[in-house]
């Protein structure tokens, strides 16, 4: 955008230059000169300054369009018609000036030639931007792309009025053209299923097996997602009931959070959306009540975003979550410490494992979330390490056991009746009745219950700057980490090594190596259950006895660290970023591996006994790369390389874990 101050530069460079026009030149010169030249001087007329004043006001006014209205994807074509349309709009508005001559006022000529050029450049955007804004709304989307309804008022034609709005009649056709034969079944049962939760039609699915129904259509097939947006857009608008306009913009929310529509219905989607969050469209319809549009609407574009940014669901929601969207509420999730503490905490149902990290750090006062991850325990107890874009309530849903295939078959069995049906018992259980706490809880979970752990999963350096609290902090939660990991039995150690780490065990958290002190403790919280399998007043006796040798350390956090270097040096990949993977490529290898990374490399490790199966160092590995579902490995040399090929969603974190060493090495 152009100042004042540079309004008046120009003009005054035009008006000196005119003045240099008219100043007088020497005889010998006029002389010389050509007299053709001094006929088209003589008959040039002057750039009036009316002229640049004009041009500059037009300038600013398109200059403050232009900060007006927000930049919009739209096709090429659209954007071209927009540009020529403005331009010629534009140059129509500015008067013609006749061209001077090559050696006479050139300097004026291009002094009014620049501020042109951008004066049509910003005009075309704001055009272009106007038109858009335009075309973007859901009624000029339905005019491009919906299709005739049998039975409509205009037989063979578009209804738009008609079509757009909320109808307490069943489709018979999908509302979009591009639908695929194949999916047209599913997209008018669709319809019937939104009616049905509304509360538009009668069905024998209760409430939830309708909205279930709904997404898990959404999840599967993709082709039909824009319709289902367009069904649900289609039934929010001008609906006289309150009731019903709320459990559409329910079904709206719940919809934004598990999968995006296509690129091309998605500006739409979201004008849309901002247009009823800013009352441009459904003003005053049903304000007040218990969902209000213009705050649901907001609440959906929230959604949208995130599930854009993340990418959609694949397992279908909760009873407890269904409730919070409806709500606009929160979730709970209990997340469990090393050291058997656990809080529970109200989460946004759309919120990942990477921000409860972030919570949970800030909880403790630890250093960096970077160094810190979720990880999942299964019914087997086995621990796995979750993506950090990975949602809490996705996890939820399978263990649950909220998938999709056995739902969406019944897409096709829609059956109206003249009736409600009566509503079933939920089928998932509800994690609704815990409450935040204001401190970590003591306590347990089942064997046979999975769960979210926080762990350490980096094990970098700190920075000089970190305070000595906050190292402390995060030493007590790596010491009861590896305590965790040693007495579940996660390592392979020796007789020998799991009695010393119990005897390093009883002195870091008694402060005492007296066999009267350690006597009266339970060997259970130091040793594993199979290592004490019919022998434990045999161990029991034998870690007293190398605690009584053991020398004194008055410093808690020396002890810790003494148990932990001693781990380090029997297992060096208690300090590894562990994460769960399959390879198919190499057949002498079990399928399913842990991959671990420290500063020593990439390892490949067996499952079950946690032993070593194959050792990358990082001057092997010549590079790495992933996507969505795979993790690629390469090693060698410029003569001979092997690709190391993994299936695995976490390869981004795969990747961040191998930098981060890299970095710290060379």
């Amino acid at each position: 955008m152009e100042t004042p101050e540079d309004d008046k530069t120009d003009e005054g460079q035009i008006n000196e230059m005119d003045k240099t026009d008219d100043d007088p030149i020497s005889e010998k010169e006029k002389t010389d000169e050509d007299p053709k030249s001094e006929k088209s001087e003589k008959s040039e007329p002057e750039t009036p300054p009316s002229s640049v004043q004009k041009l500059l006001s037009i300038a600013r006014r398109q200059s403050e369009q232009l900060e007006r209205l927000s930049i919009l994807a739209s096709p090429r074509k659209s954007i071209r018609k927009s540009i020529l349309s403005a331009t010629t709009a534009f140059t129509s508005e500015i008067q013609p000036v006749e061209e001077p001559s090559a050696d006479v006022a050139k300097p004026a000529r291009e002094s009014v030639s620049q501020p042109l050029k951008e004066l049509q450049f910003r005009a075309s955007i704001s055009a272009r931007k106007a038109s858009l804004r335009k075309d973007l709304s859901y009624a000029g989307y339905a005019k491009s792309n919906f299709r005739p309804q049998p039975g409509g008022c205009c037989i063979g034609k578009l209804d738009i009025d008609d079509v757009i709005r909320h109808s307490k009649k069943p489709l018979k056709e999908p509302l979009l053209k591009n639908v695929l034969p194949r999916d047209k079944q599913n997209a008018v049962a669709v319809f019937a299923h939104l009616m049905a939760y509304m509360g538009d039609l009668s069905s024998r699915e209760d409430e939830r097996d309708n909205i279930l129904q709904i997404l898990s259509g959404g999840i599967r097939t993709f082709e039909i997602r824009d319709e289902i947006y367009c069904q649900i857009c289609k039934q929010t608008t001008d609906n006289p009931n309150s009731d019903s306009n709320t459990k559409g913009w329910q079904a709206m929310a719940l919809s934004c959070g598990m999968f995006a529509p296509s690129s091309s219905f998605l500006p739409t989607l979201e004008a849309h959306l901002e247009q009823v969050v800013n009352g441009t469209v459904g003003k005053g319809k049903h304000a007040g009540s218990v969902t209000d549009p213009p705050r649901m609407a907001s609440y959906c574009l929230k959604r949208l975003h995130k599930i854009e940014q993340t990418g959609q669901r694949h397992m279908l929601p909760t009873q407890e979550e269904l409730e919070a969207v409806e709500k606009m509420g929160t979730i709970s999730a209990t997340v469990y410490l090393p050291d058997s503490t656990n809080k529970t905490m109200p989460l946004d149902p759309m919120i990942t494992t990477e921000e409860v990290v972030v919570k949970i750090v800030q909880m403790l006062g630890l250093s960096e979330p970077k160094f810190f991850c979720l990880c999942e325990v299964d019914t087997n107890q086995e621990e796995k390490t979750l993506g950090y874009k990975t949602y809490v309530a996705e996890v939820q849903s399978m263990w649950a056991g909220n998938c999709y295939p056995e739902v969406v078959d019944r897409l096709r069995g829609f059956r109206l009746t003249g009736k409600k049906a009566k509503s079933r018992d939920n089928r998932v259980p509800n994690y609704g009745d815990d409450v935040l706490n204001k401190i970590f809880q003591r306590g347990s979970i089942g064997d046979n219950q999975p769960k979210f752990l926080f762990k350490r999963n980096l094990f970098l350096d700190h920075d000089p700057g970190v305070a000595e609290t906050t190292r402390n902090r995060e030493l007590a939660v790596v010491y009861s980490q590896a305590v965790h990991d040693v007495v579940r039995g996660a390592y392979p150690l020796s007789e020998q090594d799991l009695l010393m780490l119990a005897a390093l065990q009883m002195r870091a958290e008694t402060g005492s190596n007296s066999p009267q002190t350690v006597k009266g403790l339970s060997i259970s919280k130091f040793l594993p259950k199979f290592f004490l399998e019919e022998r434990e007043e045999e161990r029991k006796s034998a870690v007293v006895n190398i605690v009584s040798g053991l020398p004194l350390d008055p410093s808690p956090a020396t002890r810790r660290f003494d148990y932990l270097d001693y781990l380090k040096t029997r297992y060096p990949l208690s300090e590894a970023s562990w994460f769960f993977v399959k390879q198919i490529q190499n057949t002498r290898l079990p399928e399913e591996i842990f991959i671990a990374i420290n500063g020593s490399g990439v390892f490949y490790v067996q499952p079950d006994s946690k032993e070593e199966l194959l050792h990358m160092t990082y001057t092997e590995i010549c590079s790495w790369a992933y996507s969505y579902t795979t993790f690629s490995i390469v090693t060698g040399n410029l003569n001979y390389n092997e690709d190391h090929r993994l299936l695995t969603r976490e390869g981004a974190d795969i990747g961040k874990a191998m930098q981060l060493f890299v970095n710290r090495l060379f």
